[in-house]
């Protein structure tokens, strides 16, 4: 796989430690664990607003949309929290006992896909939060950090060494790739209809992606 790198923008200001970002009707959101906040930028990068989530998860870890509410999902529990677009709190969600490492989330096809990073499980989720399909990645590492579904494929980053992975919908490596001589520890990673977004923590920087 060929990763060309579009654009990139300093996100460094804005906090340490960033875990995941989506892209929705042109805008793209990050969410910050060191600050606690999700950012939200245009596709210029340029920063709309940042909304302070300190108060409903102190240690968010997965986030996406199901194009009506915000979902941010938090490290080390099996609580989900329903946000709305202006991340102000309405519920929280209970996922199933087994979804106790929820480091990355995604919306695609009406369903939930969420990462187990311990023990390397893809649970598929219905609007319910009830598991309807269980994927193990065995081929990947413990560090996936990032998850998106795009058409027949998922992409996923994994920070342990630093590539982007394309698998059909059993979790099989189809094909894979790197940002050459960057060092990233890859979070994160959404599609906005044609290009990729990741965040690299090591640079804390965003890049805009073309995978061919």
């Amino acid at each position: 796989m060929n990763i060309n790198v579009i654009s990139s923008v300093d996100v460094s200001d804005l906090g340490t430690t960033f875990t995941d970002l989506f892209f929705f009707r042109h805008y793209l959101y990050l969410q910050v664990l060191s600050a606690k906040v999700i950012v939200k930028f245009d596709y210029k990068f340029n920063i709309i607003k940042s909304f302070d989530i300190s108060g409903i998860n102190d240690n968010p870890q997965g986030i996406c949309t199901n194009g009506y509410a915000i979902f941010s999902s938090k490290f080390g529990s099996t609580s989900l929290y329903m946000l709305s677009s202006t991340c102000s709190f309405i519920s929280t969600f209970t996922l199933p006992v087994s979804c106790t490492d929820p480091r990355c989330i995604d919306f695609a096809n009406n369903l939930f896909y969420l990462i187990n990073g311990s023990n390397k499980k893809l649970f598929i989720l219905n609007n319910s939060f009830s598991i309807i399909r269980t994927i193990a990645l065995a081929s990947l590492s413990t560090g996936v950090r990032g998850i998106v579904r795009v058409g027949n494929y998922f992409y996923f980053t994994d920070q342990t060494d630093d590539k982007i992975y394309k698998c059909d919908l059993n979790g099989n490596i189809i094909d894979s790739g790197s940002i050459a001589d960057i060092e990233l520890t890859s979070f994160g990673i959404c599609f906005d209809g044609m290009f990729f977004y990741m965040i690299g923590n090591t640079n804390k920087t965003i890049y805009k992606l073309r995978l061919n």
